[in-house]
């Protein structure tokens, strides 16, 4: 009999906490909100969402444009799920300016605070300070709590309504395909022959919204992100407009 393994029981305890709270949006008619999540885990839900409950309505929202880490929203009418605000906020800790605050910093210490991973969304590292997205219920809590991170004394902002710096910056890329074919489209990101490609792929090297693909021949969808090993992550900004050759046009860009 073939073994379950952890991620797979974790994903089937995620889907059964998803399904309820759809449950109970359809038994009592106002919004659910369950997370947060990563980005494997969200890609998962995306697809789990789409095939079983193709009709219902959803979001998922992290606090800032690029959010990696969201929580889902599920709504019972489309005038909710435009006016429903997420129940998480953001918490600004501030430190010197000279500190080398790392991620891993900043998660110790509001994880020793005694909440759960599933309750802390983004932190978000910059000069002199870290943002912490956490659920509503928790935040305050959180931003009595911490008054150190790693060695820094703190002083934390809550609730922070600022703006987010970016966590990532990209670089342009653009070409034309064939088609949007996955082995098409690596050709161009990666600048290999479509052989190449091919073989990327077949070997478990490509990932498409965090869920490896072995299939060539799968399509490549706008706003996909594509992650390949040892050349990094891309997102698909446009594969719509063709060019005078009748060839797709490519419009990326590469995480740097």
């Amino acid at each position: 009999m073939a073994s379950i393994s952890d991620s797979d029981f974790d994903d089937k305890r995620l889907i059964a906490r998803v399904e309820d709270a759809i449950r109970l949006t359809e038994r009592r008619g106002f919004a659910r909100f369950v997370g947060f999540f990563d980005e494997r885990q969200t890609a998962m839900l995306k697809n789990h969402l789409r095939r079983s409950h193709p009709q219902l309505l959803f979001r998922f929202d992290g606090g800032h444009p690029q959010a990696e880490r969201v929580m889902l929203g599920v709504f019972p009418d489309e005038v909710q799920q435009e006016e429903s605000v997420f129940p998480f906020v953001a918490i600004r800790f501030d430190y010197r300016l000279q500190a080398a605050v790392t991620h891993r910093d900043v998660l110790g210490s509001v994880l020793a605070c005694g909440i759960e991973r599933d309750t802390i969304g983004d932190i978000v590292i910059a000069d002199g300070y870290a943002i912490v997205f956490v659920t509503e219920e928790l935040a305050a809590f959180v931003a009595d709590s911490v008054d150190t991170i790693g060695r820094e004394g703190v002083k934390a902002t809550f609730p922070f309504t600022g703006n987010v710096p970016p966590i990532h910056r990209f670089a342009p890329l653009d070409g034309t395909v064939a088609s949007p074919r996955l082995d098409a489209v690596l050709k161009v990101l990666i600048g290999v022959s479509r052989e190449q490609a091919v073989e990327w792929i077949r070997s478990d090297r490509v990932r498409v919204d965090h869920v490896t693909q072995s299939s060539a021949s799968f399509t490549v969808r706008e706003g996909a992100i594509i992650s390949v090993s040892g050349y990094g992550r891309f997102v698909i900004d446009d594969l719509s407009a063709l060019s005078k050759k009748g060839r797709v046009i490519l419009r990326a860009r590469k995480f740097v």
